[in-house]
């Protein structure tokens, strides 16, 4: 049984997504990061880093533990889709191009994004004049930055049959489609710039495997 220990962030709603996609049989247990459950000792024993997610998959001997969102998601691939419908193995043509993106999204897409809702929705605003001066700097160079990423991927979107990789639904589509989906906290959540990216946020939303995994551990 796969034990997945997370929180309905974006990181954590790539596993529950891709979960429901390959139509797993798994326990969810609810981490509370508000309350910082991630860095109790129990859990710091499954992930030093007090990070999730983190699954745990008790079928295998010995079990296997894995965090990172992007190692989860290898791994379920590789263990998982047997018919490798939602992804391609090693010796595949298309395994490179799979990997540079799933590596471009963890590298450049997540971190700058995440910048930006940070500075967008959760920081407090500076008191001092310079302090404002600062932060709205900051806050302007991450937007423009997420911008062009996001011109990156509507653009490999539109000359690429609406897809990330190949031509039909992959695990690139499924780690990106969290922080599309929730581009509002940047303060760019319509879209109205990348018509492709917003078509195919509306496709994969579409989909009940992914409505499914948005939904678990939301309250």
């Amino acid at each position: 049984m796969i034990e997945l220990y997370s929180s309905p962030t974006s990181n954590g709603l790539k596993i529950t997504i891709l979960l429901e996609v390959l139509g797993l049989e798994y326990n969810y247990h609810s981490i509370d990061l508000e309350r910082k459950q991630n860095h109790e000792p129990w859990f710091l024993e499954l992930n030093p880093s007090g990070t999730i997610p983190v699954i745990k998959d008790t079928s295998k001997s010995p079990t296997k533990i894995f965090s990172e969102s992007i190692t989860i998601i290898q791994y379920l691939a590789d263990e998982y889709d047997i018919r490798r419908q939602f992804s391609y193995s090693h010796n595949h043509p298309l395994w490179l191009e799979q990997l540079q993106w799933l590596m471009w999204h963890a590298a450049s897409h997540e971190p700058i994004q995440y910048q930006l809702h940070l500075y967008k929705t959760f920081l407090p605003s500076p008191k001092t004049s310079q302090g404002i001066k600062d932060f709205d700097y900051c806050s302007d160079m991450f937007e423009n930055k997420t911008r062009q990423l996001f011109d990156v991927m509507n653009n490999r979107l539109k000359h690429n049959n609406g897809w990330f990789v190949g031509n039909c639904l992959n695990i690139v589509d499924i780690v990106i489609f969290p922080w599309i989906k929730r581009a509002y906290a940047g303060g760019l959540g319509e879209l109205d710039d990348w018509d492709e990216l917003k078509k195919w946020r509306s496709k994969l939303d579409g989909i009940d495997s992914f409505k499914r995994g948005q939904l678990i551990g939301v309250e």
